[in-house]
This record gives structure tokens, C-alpha cells and sequence, in this order.
């Protein structure tokens, strides 16, 4: 749940259609009893999870996830069949203001989203892709490597930083952000957590 500056409170879930078809529920809640007031669902013809909510400056919502659709209201997802992420800009009436995917043919997921002071939103993750939005140099098919990436209040990518290694890094979180660079950490086969300081390209 995530409370909004309106004074009211917006909740994210998942409506099964079968079993490889799911869509995005998403709830606004009364402040005081967390009563349904409306909800809205977002999605195409295969799985979709939006599980993140990041309040932008106009008082609009921008929702974030994964979606393997390429119909519906992802009309605009990539031809290849892997997950990838999906970010959502909603109204607090629940309506599309726009919508946006990034990743790449291997599979990519989300594990946090942040705001900067500079007006940019920051998100992070794993992927198995090497291509499309994700294009670098990995070392095998299965290995997962972080990434944050940077988009503008209009969802359009800024900068794409993936960190490539030979083994399975993990738990990628963005830990703060400056006007300069961007705390970002992740696990690395199984060890200790790793941090890092980067700083984005314009």
C-alpha cells in the first residue's frame, strides 16, 4: 500500500484469468477504514505483476513490474517472449496517462524503484538478457546481472547501466541517490552484499 498526498491510499494486486494469464489490480483504499473506493485493472493476454508505486510531482502514480503481454494496455511490449519490465503512469482516478517496457530476449525483473532529486525515477534489478535495452557482454546464458536504469517522468530511458560478472548476482537495490551518482548494491554468488557508486550518463 502506498499512501498518496491526497489523503488517500492506493494498493496493488493480482486477478488470476488462468494460468498463464493474470492481470494488474489496482485499488484506491479510504484513508481511515481502508474501505474499496474504486479499482481499476491493467493488463493484455499474459502475465502481468505490477508490485511497485512511486507517487511523481504532479500528484500522478507511476506503477511498476513485469508484463510478458504484448496486447491490451502493453499494446506497445516488445515482439520477444521473455518478461520484461513494465512501468505505468496512472491519474489517481486509476486512468492511463502512458505506459512504457525495457529489457531484452532473456527475461528481466524489477526489485526497487526510487525517486531522485533530480526529477529522474531510478529502478533496478536482475536480467538474463545481453540484447535490446540490456545489450553487454555477459558470460552464459544463465547468468543473471544487475542493472539500474534511469527514466524520465514521461518513461522514457535516460541511461542503462547493467554490471555484468560470472555468476548469479542478485537483490540489486538503489541505496541513495545525490545530484552526482547513484548508490546501488547487489548480492554476488551467494556472498556478502557488494556497493557500489556509480554515476549515470546524461
Amino acid at each position: 500500500m502506498m499512501p498518496h498526498s491526497g489523503g488517500s491510499i492506493f494498493a496493488l494486486g493480482i486477478k488470476n484469468k488462468s494460468t498463464m494469464d493474470w492481470d494488474v489490480l489496482f485499488y484506491k483504499l479510504a484513508a481511515n477504514t481502508f474501505d474499496t473506493l474504486w479499482s481499476k485493472q491493467y493488463g493484455g493476454s499474459s502475465e502481468d505483476n505490477l508490485g511497485y508505486m512511486l507517487e511523481l510531482p504532479d500528484k500522478s502514480i507511476l506503477l511498476a513490474g513485469t508484463t510478458k503481454s504484448k496486447d491490451g494496455d502493453v499494446w506497445y511490449g516488445h515482439t520477444y517472449s521473455a518478461e520484461e519490465i513494465w512501468v505505468l503512469r496512472v491519474d489517481t482516478m486509476g486512468n492511463i496517462i502512458k505506459g512504457n517496457v525495457f529489457g531484452g530476449s532473456g527475461g528481466s525483473y524489477l526489485n526497487a524503484l526510487r525517486a531522485g532529486p533530480d526529477g529522474q525515477i531510478y529502478l533496478s534489478g536482475i536480467t538474463l538478457a545481453k540484447d535490446y535495452d540490456f545489450a553487454h557482454l555477459g558470460y552464459g546464458m544463465f547468468d543473471a546481472d544487475p542493472w539500474v536504469v534511469r527514466i524520465d517522468t514521461q518513461l522514457q530511458l535516460q541511461s542503462v547501466l547493467v554490471l555484468p560478472g560470472n555468476d548469479f548476482e542478485g537483490r540489486p537495490f538503489v541505496e541513495s541517490i545525490s545530484p552526482n551518482s547513484v548508490i546501488f548494491g547487489f548480492g554476488s554468488g551467494g556472498l556478502m552484499q557488494k556497493c557500489m557508486e556509480i554515476y549515470p550518463k546524461d
